[in-house]
């Protein structure tokens, strides 16, 4: 009788290759911004392989519901999104559905925004957001805005201590007085790498310090003691011993041996007595200790000293940070900055990243900030600035020889060209360079002052600016008028022509779209032509329009 041969079991049919197979299908799709990136979601193609067999059905609902979106999954029925949250292992609330979610135990991320009765939010009240947290102590990343509400709630220690793995964490509008935050801080110590707090209020100088118990053994000073008594023994025996050689010379001479002797039996009995326990000896003391997040690299918070007067202290809690990103409220009275730079200088010797967003700091302010940042150097520097003065650039090149990224965004008063194209000049491994601002400007002026320099910058990659145009400005009218002429629109062919090389690129939005399809040809021509001498430039943004070097041209191919 011929032996029946197995039947040789197809790939697909193994649950490890179909499940690598299936994270090719397009299911959650990135698209280029140049704010942020888009997600859109596409779930047909994976919905259809639900319907081939068990196998496939068991597969590709783990990837399906692998994240949950309110924005994306809100038609979904309720039902069917309680059934299927055991499944989730990232977890979005926004615009989402109403709790509890008793199953979803599973979490790696936690995304919770802001909870009230408009539409545009998460419908997850407190307590099931605090049991949903809970619930997850497994969670690598947890984003949580408090409830809207007049006074803010308390941070819930039940739910924020005990995260095993917590890496990424991110608390918006809560009360964190009594100590509440740095109990929180300190329960996720030795693992989270990155933390973002933003309107916590309550928090007072000293809540980052905190009193540690030491037992302390006061045996080791009756060991001295003992030590030193049997010295003595030793010397009254020395003594005895020699009173027993001298025994024939006289009564006096026996008498003192005698009362010698009954003084060494007396100490050698003291010396054998039985000690009292070790615990009846020691005593509890309680020493004061700075709290340490030794491996938090990224903190972002927001200074305000009208909710909290300790938030200027939190950097002394990070030895090894490498990016700070602040936000201090608009008036001086609201921060604390010489104590934030004085916290930052001793505390903080490996910053290399810095960011002051939405201020509207004064000139020494600046310079201060910038100052406490050495000798370390900083390789990324951000700040929201009104104006720019000549100090206030010798403090950023101060930074020149580590400097690879400047964005300055935020100018309200006209840009001082010369000055921004000083601070290029001065920074050799300058990579980025965005300046952007809201006052009138002159392209003429910028063009001539670009031309004019003798740049200093090879290692260029992106160079971006952005101001309001002057129409006011008769330099400006030529190329105001040009604009408005159709026929001088220019597409992607015609900026071919006039630089080769270059191309414009996607645009964010329709309003650059129809800015970038009116860009003047001349223009265009004098900006880009002034950079022929960038080889490494990549990018050029203009007023949101965004201009990019062909690879093919970059790298000297040539095109067919």
């Amino acid at each position: 009788m011929p032996q029946l041969q197995p039947r040789r079991q197809h790939p697909l049919e193994i649950p490890e290759i179909l499940s690598q197979v299936a994270h090719f299908l397009p299911l959650w799709i990135h698209e280029e911004s140049f704010v942020r990136p888009l997600l859109s979601f596409e779930p047909k193609t994976t919905m259809a392989c639900l319907l081939v067999n068990k196998l496939w059905y068991a597969t590709f609902s783990e990837i399906l519901w692998y994240i949950y979106d309110g924005s994306f999954h809100e038609r979904a029925p309720l039902e069917l999104v309680h059934r299927k949250c055991h499944l989730f292992r990232i977890f979005r609330s926004h615009r989402g559905h109403e709790g509890p979610y008793t199953g979803c135990v599973n979490l790696l991320e936690l995304y919770i925004s802001q909870q009230s009765l408009s539409q545009w939010t998460n419908g997850l009240d407190l307590q099931c957001q605090m049991d949903l947290v809970r619930a997850n102590h497994g969670l690598k990343a947890l984003y949580w805005h408090g409830p809207a509400q007049k006074e803010r709630a308390p941070l819930p220690l039940k739910s924020l201590t005990g995260f095993r793995n917590m890496q990424y964490l991110r608390l918006l509008a809560w009360d964190g007085s009594d100590g509440r935050l740095a109990k929180v801080l300190r329960s996720v110590a030795e693992t989270v790498t990155k933390v973002g707090l933003y309107s916590i209020m309550g928090v007072k100088p000293g809540d980052f310090l905190f009193e540690e118990e030491v037992d302390v053994d006061d045996n080791k000073d009756d060991e001295d003691e003992d030590d030193y008594g049997d010295k003595d023994n030793i010397d009254e025996d020395d003594d005895m011993d020699n009173g027993n050689k001298d025994g024939d010379e006289g009564e006096g001479k026996e008498t003192e041996t005698g009362e010698a002797l009954a003084k060494g039996k007396k100490k050698k009995k003291k010396k054998t007595a039985i000690s009292p326990p070790s615990f009846w000896s020691s005593r509890q003391e309680f020493r004061t200790k700075q709290l340490i997040l030794p491996n938090l690299v990224n903190l972002g918070y927001r200074i305000n000293n009208t909710e909290s007067t300790g938030m200027e202290d939190l950097v002394m809690c990070c030895p090894n940070l490498y990016k700070l990103s602040i936000i201090p409220e608009y008036e001086a009275k609201f921060y604390d900055l010489p104590r934030l730079t004085r916290n930052i200088k001793d505390h903080c010797h490996k910053l290399r990243v810095l960011t002051a967003k939405y201020s509207s700091l004064q000139e020494q302010e600046y310079i201060s900030l910038l100052d406490c940042c050495q000798p370390q150097g900083l390789v990324k520097l951000k700040l929201t600035m009104k104006n720019i003065t000549v100090r206030t650039a010798d403090a950023i090149i101060a930074h020149a020889q580590t400097l690879e990224v400047l964005e300055l965004p935020g100018f309200l008063e006209p840009m001082p060209f010369l000055i921004l194209c000083r601070i290029m000049v001065a920074c050799p491994n300058l990579r980025v360079a965005v300046f952007s601002g809201y006052a009138p400007g002159n392209r003429q002026k910028f063009l001539k002052e670009l031309w004019a320099q003798p740049w200093g910058c090879p290692k260029l990659k992106v160079f971006g600016i952005s101001f309001e145009e002057d129409e006011n400005d008769p330099d400006n009218q030529y190329f105001l008028d040009l604009e408005r002429i159709p026929e001088r629109e220019d597409n992607v062919e015609s900026i071919q022509d006039i630089m080769p090389g270059w191309y414009l690129h996607s645009q964010v939005d329709r309003y650059r779209d129809e800015k970038a399809s009116k860009q003047n040809r001349l223009f265009v021509y004098a900006m880009l032509s002034k950079l022929k001498g960038m080889p490494n430039l990549e990018m050029v943004s203009w007023c949101g329009v965004k201009y990019e070097r062909s690879p093919i041209q970059k790298y000297g191919f040539q095109s067919r």
